[in-house]
């Protein structure tokens, strides 16, 4: 009896304390429709693709993690670091869908993308199927977690 009692009043608790979270003075309304989200996700991809450095550094959790094709987690220190030796050329979203759940978005699709190696020019392309992970805060967004769902392959036009 006390073990269903324990999840009872934990479960009430959950709900108090988001419930109150939400109706607080200091509560951003968090009312943004799908659209302006996609924007925002094209918008950050973009700003993405020009400076990569600058905005891991700026708009990326500290708690970031990516997660490739072939399953290795890679942190935003090790992220950083690659940053050093590449730079992103091509970057294009596909088929892009991006769900809203209060400040969390979640975006889909496929990357046909590619990175240069900054110190002889060489370039990789490929393609990934994603999902990107973002936290809207004060109208901008911080990048939380990428997974790519597929292994690198080259990339194509479709």
């Amino acid at each position: 009896m006390k073990k269903y009692q324990f999840f009872f009043v934990l479960i009430i608790g959950v709900f108090l304390f988001f419930g109150f979270q939400e109706n607080s003075p200091n509560a951003v309304n968090s009312e943004i429709d799908a659209a302006t989200a996609e924007k925002m996700v094209r918008d950050f991809n973009s700003k993405l693709q020009q400076n990569p450095e600058q905005m891991m550094e700026q708009f990326t959790s500290d708690s970031f993690v990516f997660i490739n094709g072939e399953g290795a987690f890679v942190t935003k220190a090790q992220m950083n670091e690659t940053l050093k030796s590449w730079k992103i050329g091509k970057w294009d979203l596909n088929n892009l869908k991006v769900r809203v759940y209060g400040h969390v978005f979640v975006a889909t699709g496929v990357n046909n993308h590619s990175l240069v190696n900054k110190q002889d020019g060489s370039t990789l392309d490929y393609q990934t199927a994603f999902t990107y992970i973002y936290q809207e805060k004060d109208g901008k967004l911080e990048e939380i977690s990428l997974q790519q769902h597929s292994h690198v392959k080259p990339a194509t036009n479709e």
